[in-house]
């Protein structure tokens, strides 16, 4: 599974839109899209909000990154 993978599934989890979700981060949903597709990784700040929101652990992102 990939990190955008795994983002995507946490956010559907929350039962939150794109939009949603972004709107929670002050970013444009096309900027959650990249996310999601691997496009691009979010910037520390917006990545620990992100991690918040979407009641992530670290101990996850490690496991998904291979740290």
């Amino acid at each position: 599974m990939t990190l955008g993978e795994f983002l995507k599934n946490k956010r559907i989890e929350q039962k939150l839109t794109q939009k949603e979700l972004a709107e929670k981060l002050n970013i444009s949903y096309q900027r959650i899209q990249e996310y999601e597709k691997n496009k691009t990784m979010p910037a520390l700040k917006n990545a620990l909000i992100l991690f918040k929101v979407l009641n992530i652990d670290i101990k996850e992102i490690e496991k998904i990154l291979n740290i």
